[in-house]
């Protein structure tokens, strides 16, 4: 388990599970990677970055917004994103926050 991303605010890469994230130092670039789950997982692969994203408050962080709108360039994770129980109610707080990047 991941601790509290909040406070890491000079965060700008991160591994975990299947997934690899990068930010540029100002935040206006992301890369996301995202490998296969383990052979027997029924999930998708993006399941792990997204139930991140949604945990508490860390879609709050810029690294993990900008993480999630890149792979919502692609359909099919914004469905999975629409799916998932908290997705809607966290983007609506992500879009009422006060950071110009999340």
């Amino acid at each position: 388990i991941l601790p509290e991303l909040g406070p890491a605010t000079v965060l700008r890469s991160l591994s975990f599970a299947n997934v690899k994230v990068a930010a540029d130092q100002n935040f206006r670039s992301w890369s996301v990677e995202v490998g296969p789950l383990p052979y027997l997982s029924r999930l998708p692969r993006l399941t792990p970055l997204i139930r991140l994203c949604f945990r508490r408050s860390s879609c709050q962080h810029p690294l993990l917004a900008g993480a999630l709108a890149k792979v919502s360039e692609d359909r099919s994770a914004c469905e999975l994103i629409a799916k998932e129980e908290t997705g809607i109610q966290q983007l609506v707080l992500m879009a009422l926050s006060g950071d110009s990047v999340v």
